[in-house]
């Protein structure tokens, strides 16, 4: 498979890479800052891994980028859009309301929302064109869930409410057109994973999420439902 997986210099989106790699496909690694751990993975598999600067903050660089990606490649099978930022600490004891650092949020949404808006609509005529098994990933989290406990990352769980209702639309659009209803949409929870975004958090390493998520990709935990959110492992996430 083709995959475009925008936040690729750490973390998660490093693994995702990684583990792509692995599995024998062909990734457009994209990032806004270049990583030595990216550049050393890409050395390693250098007929599989393609690193594309592209920032999902700015819509000239994502045009920019999906322009260039489709001179090196006639279609995606899909994309994992997975940048994102999460402002803010568990440990921050002051009023989530008054207190609210409004730049912040605002680089949150337009990162976190925004950014996933910009990259499907540039590079998903890519996707339109691949033949075969075709496929929407956006990470979402945990914390798009409505519960009556919980109001640390206010604006982190803001972004990723969005998101969710963002790709619900779309999966719902893509499933009532003949020709591209066989598009898988996911919405996927990544874990708690120790990474810089997650840390205090953490529960597992960003390889194992990565690798629930590629066995989803390549169907080996076969889920989809008409309201496709679901964590790494493939458990259903409405509840």
């Amino acid at each position: 498979m083709n995959c475009l997986i925008t936040g690729s210099n750490r973390g998660l989106g490093l693994e995702l890479v990684r583990e792509g790699a692995r599995l024998g496909h062909r990734i457009i690694a994209s990032c806004h800052n270049e990583s030595e751990e990216l550049s050393s993975l890409a050395a390693k598999y250098q007929n599989l891994i393609h690193i594309q600067m592209l920032d999902v903050a700015c819509t000239a660089s994502v045009e920019k980028a999906a322009a260039e990606t489709a001179k090196r490649f006639e279609y995606l099978n899909g994309f994992i859009n997975n940048a994102a930022v999460l402002y803010g600490s568990k440990y921050d004891t002051r009023d989530p309301i008054t207190a609210i650092d409004l730049a912040e949020s605002e680089i949150t949404l337009n990162v976190n929302v925004m950014g996933i808006i910009r990259v499907m609509k540039f590079f998903m005529p890519l996707v339109y064109a691949a033949p075969r098994d075709r496929y929407v990933m956006n990470i979402s989290t945990e914390g798009a869930i409505l519960k009556d406990s919980g109001h640390q990352y206010a604006s982190y769980a803001a972004s990723k409410c969005a998101v969710n209702g963002y790709t619900q639309r779309m999966r719902n659009y893509l499933a009532s057109q003949p020709d591209k209803a066989d598009i898988r949409v996911y919405m996927i929870h990544p874990g708690r994973m120790d990474t810089v975004m997650g840390r205090e958090n953490a529960q597992i390493q960003a390889s194992e999420s990565a690798q629930g998520i590629w066995a989803i990709l390549e169907r080996r935990t076969d889920i989809y439902s008409s309201i496709p959110f679901y964590d790494y492992q493939g458990n259903q996430m409405l509840k």
